[in-house]
């Protein structure tokens, strides 16, 4: 049996503690009225927690009736969660005293660090020490606190608390906590989990995310956010969280400094708001704007038409793992008949409207464009149908109007024709209280149809007292119910966005282009580097023309002239005629848009008008730019083509989420067309072309255009991935613009380019400058047996999720219950970050599909050295060597990331695999206090810096 214990790996999460702790200790508790110590302290004594309680203030023998403690040496129990609320200077002092009395959790809620000037971030920088050296991890500083209602937590000095619930709530704003507790009181909604984030000099996000995610309380997880600082860490725990339950985001502030300063056209368009949600969109999250549209989404998502990501369950309402067959493991979903649960992969949005009035049709119509949702195209057989039920008066189109006295049963047939039309993916009803309707009686209807059909219906009854027991039975029966129109339309876009992001999110984050050929990587960083040394950030054209070449991107011939005579010497060389025109553009450092100041002449024939235009637009720039230094003039081919559509396509380096592709409308009026769609790198096909259906020129006039024949699409997505392994692999690259890339019939060319670059920032893992880790080809390998079945070990892939359901059900029980395992563990195991995770699988060709044979996986621990490993093996393929092929893999990608450790824990009787860990070289200890398991550790190798794999 080579399986690893993957429950004893899983069964505390690191902020179990935290979360969950058995004594809390509080420094600073106080009786000063309504200080905030007494008011934490009092808050925590009201919400029942039935742990160890111990306030820690040196001049109090008692606070509010509890025994209190000079220190917390003087405590007689090991406490798990220190609360701090005294002034900044005592902090790191407190933290040490925590660190060597064996406390792992802290929460500050002091202020006065990095927001307080240079002396406040001293001392925030002396606590994250103390903290790493004792391995204490903290909330905080400056912070709200955290509460956890089914546990009995309140630690926050606001004056609610929250009602228990399966909404977790993560803020960076303790004031929008307090607001959003006050608002959630009144509408009756209910917390697992909330966290004020302070400034979070340790804990953030991602943490947060890692636990909330494998939380049995949490079905919905709502964030409030103001900024990011690790993008990488918080994309790999969104992204992570998303595939298993809904996540709703608010995030405020937009920064215009960055695009007000930029020099190109990619830098004007792109602002932190625009970078944040294209990242979003990558994360398999929704976006809202308010705090009411946060819960109304939160509502939608965890209604019956929950959208299940590729896998997820209700913990609260199943059985221990070991005890559930197989078929048990994999079908269950929200506590629902599988088909009540919508398929990201065929879920288009297309939305039908069912109503018995034409006004509120129409404007249902309205807001549906506004939010960019199809109205579903009935199909012929769909009309026939709905003629066949509705009177000849309707509206025969969509929206379906029903007519003011429809009865019940019209309803009921009319949701049921929509609803099965294959082009029809959810429906809005709508019902208007008149003299002859019965509201009761069609929401019966609707409750009826709804449980027979898995696509959503989302209902708003128009009104108050007269529709009011309708609403009721929508609530009862969870389907989503809104007092007015709009709302439901909107209803109905958070799932449509919810699926469109869970698309995305299943991409593999590919590299590059694998039929492409390979770039000259080496090639770009030497002219780079060159200019660098030079002390020269903009790259002249020719410079931008070779870095495009070096990536396989096509674009014109150009060199650079220095006067006249150079100038008509560099345009023989390209074939100047009459029918091969050439361009001329100035060469400037100090003028990032060439036309604007007259630097720009075209279709040049003749010799003779060579050597006039060098110095009509010499003359012309230094006229119009009288500062700028002229370098010299580019000479380069003209490119003509009829049918082109001019584009842009550019990078921006963001400062917090890494480069940004971007694409849409080129030409000189740019920023007036103001069309174009962000994209984060890495890019495959199919995140290419969403890129380019997000723009209205990319929708509609890549195709045939009046007298044009459609454009080259497959030459437009693969300029898209080219960008994004240059992206990938040149840090340096701090602005980017090609404007225009012409694309026709034929293809696509880079008619002009301008690239910023920069020293890249140190980094301690590769591609350390990118949001989303690409996909590490390198590790893929081919393998044969010792039977002779031929096999490939790979990193996993987002859509591998149906080969590790397949796999799953290949385990035996027995395999089940040693693993613990659970239907979220296997969709998290497909949505790693490559770089504090790796999985790698063994699949094989087994009659004529693709089948997994068994899986390694390492996870980083906190210390950022060391990793703890897993090893499955299917049941019918042990005893070929797969353990030992898989788990070799993951030691050689581990040790080459720089991890210096990996360790398991492994039973007693599982004698095969201490036997396969020794011949590997791992030393197998004993574990102080558990006779049945043993620890099992391998040094991967000295320390070292982490670098690319």
């Amino acid at each position: 049996n080579f399986d690893f214990n993957l429950g004893e790996l899983l069964k505390t999460h690191y902020l179990a503690p935290l979360f969950e702790p058995r004594s809390i200790a509080i420094f600073g508790a106080s009786e000063r009225k309504n200080s905030v110590g007494e008011v934490v302290f009092r808050n925590l004594l009201s919400a029942g927690f039935d742990g160890g309680i111990y306030p820690i203030n040196p001049k109090r023998d008692t606070i509010q009736g509890q025994k209190a403690y000079r220190c917390i040496g003087d405590v007689d129990d090991a406490v798990d969660l220190s609360v701090v609320i005294t002034p900044a200077p005592t902090i790191p002092a407190i933290a040490q005293e925590c660190g060597e009395n064996g406390v792992k959790m802290m929460i500050i809620i002091s202020a006065g660090f990095r927001e307080a000037g240079i002396e406040g971030r001293k001392i925030e920088d002396e606590v994250v020490r103390i903290a790493k050296d004792y391995g204490i991890r903290f909330i905080g500083p400056n912070c709200l606190g955290l509460i956890r209602p089914r546990e009995g937590i309140n630690l926050t000095f606001g004056n609610s608390n929250a009602s228990p619930g399966n909404l977790a709530l993560v803020s960076q704003s303790g004031a929008i906590c307090t607001a959003i507790l006050d608002w959630a009181e009144e509408n009756d909604v209910g917390f697992s989990t909330v966290i004020s984030t302070g400034i979070a000099a340790d804990l953030d996000f991602g943490d947060y995310l890692d636990f909330l995610v494998s939380d049995p309380q949490t079905d919905s997880i709502l964030l409030y956010i103001e900024g990011i600082q690790d993008a990488r860490k918080f994309m790999t725990g969104l992204k992570a969280a998303a595939r298993i339950k809904p996540v709703i985001v608010l995030k405020v502030g937009r920064h215009d400094a960055g695009a007000a300063a930029s020099m190109s056209h990619t830098g004007a368009l792109v602002g932190s708001d625009a970078t944040f949600s294209a990242a979003l969109s990558r994360s398999g999250v929704i976006r809202v704007e308010t705090v009411s549209e946060m819960f109304s989404a939160a509502k939608c998502l965890s209604s019956r038409y929950h959208p299940t990501p590729a896998m997820s369950f209700d913990a609260r309402k199943i059985s221990p793992m070991s005890s559930m067959t197989i078929p048990e493991i994999t079908s269950i979903s929200s506590g629902l008949p599988v088909s009540s649960s919508l398929n990201p992969s065929t879920y288009n949005g297309r939305l039908a409207i069912i109503t018995n009035g034409g006004g509120p049709g129409v404007m249902a119509a309205d807001k549906a464009t506004d939010l960019g949702i199809d109205l579903a195209e009935f199909s012929e057989d769909t009309y026939a149908a709905l003629n066949q039920v509705l009177p000849s008066v309707w509206s025969h189109g969509n929206p379906v109007d029903v007519i003011g006295e429809a009865p019940p049963s019209r309803y009921h047939d009319a949701i049921d024709i929509c609803l099965r039309d294959p082009g029809c993916d959810g429906a809005v009803v709508i019902l208007t209280p008149q003299a002859m309707t019965n509201p009761e009686g069609v929401a019966e209807a609707v409750v009826e149809i709804a449980s027979r059909h898995s696509k959503p219906i989302i209902t708003s009854w128009m009104g108050g007292a007269q529709v009011e027991s309708g609403r009721a039975l929508f609530k009862r029966a969870k389907i989503p119910t809104c007092r007015t129109l709009e709302s439901a339309v909107e209803a109905f876009g958070f799932i449509a966005t919810y699926h469109k992001n869970q698309k995305l999110l299943l991409q593999t984050p590919a590299q590059s282009s694998r039929k492409h050929d390979p770039p000259d990587v080496e090639g770009a960083r030497m002219i780079i580097e060159s200019a660098l040394s030079k002390k020269r950030t903009v790259l002249t054209e020719p410079e931008a023309y070779a870095i495009l070449g070096a990536f396989r991107i096509p674009s014109l011939r150009s060199s650079i002239a220095r006067s006249p005579s150079e100038a008509l010497i560099c345009a023989s060389s390209i074939g100047l005629s009459q029918t091969k025109p050439i361009a001329m553009k100035i060469l400037s450092e100090d003028i990032s848009h060439k036309s604007d100041a007259g630097g720009v002449r075209l279709n040049i024939t003749s010799a003779q008008s060579v050597r006039s235009t060098y110095r009509e637009l010499t003359d012309a720039v230094k006229h119009a730019c009288p500062e700028a230094t002229i370098e010299g003039v580019v000479v380069e081919e003209m490119h003509k083509s009829r049918n082109g559509r001019e584009l842009l396509v550019g990078l921006t380096a963001d400062p917090v989420f890494g480069p940004i592709i971007t694409f849409g409308s080129g030409g000189t009026a740019v920023e007036v067309v103001k069309d174009s769609a962000l994209a984060l790198p890495p890019l495959n096909r199919h995140l290419a072309s969403d890129l380019i259906d997000r723009t209205k020129i990319g929708s509609k006039m890549l195709g045939q255009f009046r007298s044009m024949p459609p454009a080259n699409r497959e030459a437009i997505i693969d300029v898209l991935l080219r960008i994004s392994s240059l992206a990938c692999e040149l840090p340096h690259i701090q602005e980017m613009d090609i404007n225009p890339l012409i694309v026709d019939e034929d293809g696509a060319v880079a008619v002009d380019a301008r690239i910023r670059v920069a020293y890249p920032k140190p980094s301690h893992t590769p591609y350390g400058h990118l949001a989303i880790h690409p996909y590490p080809y390198n590790l893929c390998r081919q393998s044969q047996l010792p039977n002779g079945m031929s096999i490939t070990i790979r990193p996993i892939r987002p859509e591998d999720i149906e080969l590790k359901k397949s796999f799953a059900r290949e385990l035996s029980e027995e395999s089940i219950r040693q693993l613990r395992l659970t239907p979220e563990m296997l969709t998290r195991l497909t949505q790693i970050d490559y770089d504090s995770e790796m999985s790698l699988i063994a699949v094989a060709q087994v009659d004529d599909s693709e089948e997994e044979l068994g899986l390694a996986r390492y996870v980083a621990n906190p210390d950022k050295t060391s990793v703890d490993f897993l090893l499955v093996v299917s049941d019918k393929w042990r005893g070929l060597g797969l353990g030992r092929a898989l788990l070799s893999a993951l030691c050689d990608a581990a040790r080459a990331r720089g991890y210096e450790v990996m360790s398991g824990e492994v039973l007693v009787n599982n004698g095969k695999m201490l036997k396969l860990l020794e011949s590997l070289g791992f030393q197998i200890k004993d574990i102080e206090d558990e006779d049945d398991i043993k620890l099992a550790q391998l040094r991967l190798a000295g320390k070292r810096s982490r670098r690319s794999i």
